[in-house]
């Protein structure tokens, strides 16, 4: 039997539940308060380069990337990154594709 695309995404989304509860304890036993880039590619699974300034997976990072703090290494509140991290990946991705679209448009318009 094959399974459908709606069971699909029900394992995926418990996977997820199950990987950010393991995120979330392996965290909290280091007693981090902020996240790095570096971090975060490590917990999601990607590469460094994946997430990454131009990288295919920068929708993982909280603020796609900017920086909650205005010097110094880029990285974002543990509670922060956690609060991104619950949004459904495909919505965080859809937001990355809008942002991109509207920052090329905007770069075309002051052409």
């Amino acid at each position: 039997m094959v399974m459908q695309i709606p069971e699909v995404q029900i394992m995926s989304v418990r996977m997820d539940a199950l990987e950010s509860l393991l995120t979330n304890n392996l965290i909290a036993m280091k007693a981090k308060t902020v996240v790095t880039v570096a971090d975060i590619a490590q917990i999601e699974g990607v590469s460094l380069s994946q997430v990454r300034k131009g990288g295919k997976e920068r929708y993982l990072l909280p603020r796609f990337g900017e920086s909650a703090y205005p010097t110094g290494t880029i990285r974002w509140s543990l509670e922060e990154y956690l609060e991104w991290r619950k949004q459904d990946p495909f919505e965080r991705e859809k937001k990355y594709r809008e942002k991109l679209r509207k920052e090329a448009l905007a770069i075309k318009r002051n052409r």
